[in-house]
């Protein structure tokens, strides 16, 4: 086969376009930071890039639930160590009130602080975390505790507490196959206390030494009841920091082995950019030596 000026001109001219390819594509590298842009620069890597993407928005969403449960415990967790505060005042003030040496007018001051107490603890079972009632089960936005004074006349003291939530469990899937209970049952928890703080209160106000005493023990198992709904928030806490650990690394490796299949290592893509720029130079030198010999004869072919 006999190569002809006007051949050799026409290879030069694809082996420029081909080089002007390769260098935009590095240059495209270089300036996205990734091995490709387009999936089919590169298909397998595409796939593989896709399937860690998904994984990672999945852990992501775990993540973002285990973040709002935790909130949600933290804020129970306030509350309840807030009512085991009062709870253990309540406690106090019952055992010195039942002294015999306190005066009518002494216990009553005790009473009115019992029902200070209570007035506090009814709030603290309505505490709301992002305008929902934490204690009330499904019934988010309803006050779960209501204090009614029923007495003719009222005598400003509540003498009854009502619960207005419901038993519902509130759950939050962590993982696949790891759900946790994210709400205290208010009623459960907390109206024995309320109820066992009216008695106490009540039994100062009537002046009854037996009356006392025998309020001290409900009061007591319904304290140790509050407690216990705190301790049982404290492990599901514990529970999902522990989730929230181990996702969080998770996605620490999903996150590197993304990196690795689309980041571009930056000096290896700066010099072969450089090597790129040198040849297609080279190229075009030659390439505007052959054209400049060829004549018209060439041309016309």
């Amino acid at each position: 086969m006999r190569v002809t000026q006007r051949m050799m001109s026409d290879n030069m001219v694809n082996y420029l376009n081909d080089n002007r390819e390769m260098l935009a594509k590095v240059q495209e590298q270089i300036a996205s930071n990734k091995q490709f842009v387009r999936a089919s620069d590169n298909p397998s890597a595409a796939a593989a890039s896709l399937t860690l993407r998904s994984s990672i928005e999945i852990n992501q969403g775990y993540l973002d639930s285990a973040h709002v449960a935790m909130d949600w415990m933290t804020a129970s967790d306030f509350a309840v160590q807030q009512m085991d505060s009062l709870g253990l005042r309540s406690n106090t003030l019952v055992l010195n009130g039942v002294n015999d040496t306190h005066s009518l007018d002494e216990r009553r001051a005790v009473a009115t602080e019992l029902n200070e107490i209570l007035k506090q603890a009814i709030d603290l079972g309505n505490t709301s975390h992002n305008d929902n009632f934490i204690f009330g089960g499904f019934k988010t936005t309803t006050k779960p505790f209501t204090g009614v004074d029923t007495d003719v006349p009222p005598d400003g003291m509540s003498n009854q507490v009502t619960y207005n939530g419901d038993a519902g469990t509130i759950i939050r899937t962590l993982s696949p196959g790891q759900q946790i209970t994210l709400n205290i049952n208010g009623n459960d928890s907390f109206m024995g206390f309320f109820n066992a703080l009216i008695e106490a209160r009540d039994a100062m106000l009537s002046n009854d030494t037996p009356r006392i005493v025998a309020s001290m023990t409900p009061l007591k198992n319904a304290i140790n009841t509050a407690s216990m709904a705190g301790v049982m928030n404290g492990a599901r806490q514990n529970e999902v920091t522990k989730m929230i650990d181990r996702t969080t690394s998770a996605q620490l490796e999903l996150k590197a082995l993304l990196s690795q299949k689309e980041d571009i290592n930056l000096a290896e893509a700066i010099t072969q950019l450089n090597q790129q720029e040198s040849v297609y130079q080279s190229v075009l030198q030659v390439s505007k030596r052959a054209i400049s010999t060829m004549s018209l004869f060439d041309v016309l072919g």
